[in-house]
């Protein structure tokens, strides 16, 4: 909502964060699809026939309007806004976002990328790629290696999440402290069983997915993402590729013993 659309007023940024949580709109995904929007209305793909407002950069009374037009949806433009696709799959190369989610505000690297494409959310809450690649600053990230401590980290999200706690203070709710509070109240879990239960639910979450149609070939990481430095530099398509190929085999493995339990 801010530099993603060219906002730099912070009292303009909390008006456009004030609508969207009053219509209960996500604030992330919405910002993307005006920032989409925006370039598209720009390079003449859509037109006041669609947008009926006009886009443009840093305007955020612009975008208030758009906003509440993505709420009605007065036409076939603004119906596809409000489901987060591309007006007729037009521009859909700068439409920044994986899943179906846009990303987070931050570029830090193949990690973060990687991890929000295979996220069962595609969230950047879903695990810390983000965390990753600053702990790896300066140097060359394995895309492997990057897969194994990703799924590692979403998983044990997946037993925070399962007893409530807050991502926030996920570092202070480590296995021990879990177990501790766990078998305090009647429990009698050790660490292998709930790393375990973590593995299951990430496993669940994604035997849904993929019963509903989710396939990694179908993907699409925006081409930008290739285009734009992080602080470890660009991010190879080549990496990002062979990352998927090998969570797929890993998170297929994950689905068949949570499929067995």
């Amino acid at each position: 909502m801010g530099s993603n659309l060219g906002v730099g007023n912070p009292m303009d940024v909390l008006k456009l964060r004030a609508v969207c949580d009053r219509y209960g709109l996500d604030a992330m995904m919405t910002g993307t699809m005006l920032a989409w929007a925006t370039e598209a209305y720009e390079k003449g793909l859509i037109g006041l026939d669609e947008t009926m407002v006009e886009p443009k950069w840093g305007n955020a009374e612009k975008y208030i309007e758009m906003i509440k037009h993505i709420m009605t949806m007065p036409n076939e433009f603004y119906l596809s806004m409000a489901q987060g696709k591309p007006y007729k799959n037009l521009g859909e190369e700068f439409l920044v976002a994986i899943g179906g989610n846009g990303l987070a505000g931050y570029h830090t690297g193949l990690a973060f990328i990687i991890g929000t494409a295979i996220g069962a959310r595609h969230s950047h809450l879903s695990n810390a790629g983000y965390s990753l690649d600053q702990k790896l600053l300066g140097s060359t990230i394995n895309p492997v290696n990057a897969v194994e401590a990703l799924l590692k980290e979403e998983t044990w999200r997946c037993v925070l999440e399962c007893c409530g706690v807050c991502l926030f203070a996920r570092d202070v709710y480590d296995k021990h402290m879990v177990l501790e509070a766990l078998n305090t109240i009647g429990f009698n879990y050790d660490g292998e069983s709930l790393e375990k239960i973590g593995r299951v639910a990430y496993g669940l979450k994604y035997k849904f997915k993929f019963k509903e149609g989710f396939k990694f070939q179908n993907l699409k990481i925006p081409k930008r993402i290739f285009e734009t430095a992080t602080a470890n530099g660009i991010i190879s398509p080549e990496d990002v590729k062979k990352a998927l190929t090998v969570a797929e085999a890993k998170i297929k493995e994950i689905v068949k013993e949570a499929t067995a339990q």
